[in-house]
């Protein structure tokens, strides 16, 4: 009867240790997100874990849908965090300049400055998740491992 209802008991050691080395990984659509979320360093770090996973990394017709379908949202609140941050920024530095002692002009030109929209740094850096599955697909998964441009 255990053997009928193996998934109602906790694996042991060597099961979960042959899962992680070769079970398929799935990522939900926000950890493909992310690589608009994280700074280039987290950036690089996933995409290098991601591709080391090689036959191994799955993206399903979904997760590319529910990708496409919110990267353009997630893109809009990076930009308007930063674009935030560095309001606050200035504010600050004009705050601090009115009360205290003289700040060098070319920091306060450098704290006035336009900021770099985080969209051009982004689309600049490529995204190569196309790159992570080589356009692979597990034989019957009936999905798409595709989801780059």
């Amino acid at each position: 009867m255990r053997d009928q209802f193996a998934h109602f008991y906790t694996p042991d050691d060597d099961t979960i240790a042959t899962a992680m080395k070769t079970g398929l990984v799935v990522p939900d659509a926000n950890v493909l997100l992310n690589f608009y979320r994280f700074q280039r360093t987290a950036r690089d770090e996933l995409f290098d874990a991601l591709e080391k996973l090689g036959d191994r990394l799955w993206i399903p017709h979904q997760v590319g849908l529910e990708f496409h379908q919110t990267r353009l949202v997630v893109m809009a609140e990076q930009d308007a965090y930063f674009d935030s941050a560095g309001e606050v920024i200035v504010a600050r530095v004009k705050d601090y300049r009115c009360r205290g002692p003289r700040l060098s002009d070319s920091f306060l030109k450098l704290a006035a400055r336009p900021r770099r929209p985080v969209r051009g740094d982004l689309l600049a850096a490529g995204l190569p998740v196309r790159a992570l599955t080589g356009g692979a697909v597990p034989p019957g998964a009936g999905g798409s491992a595709i989801i780059g441009s």
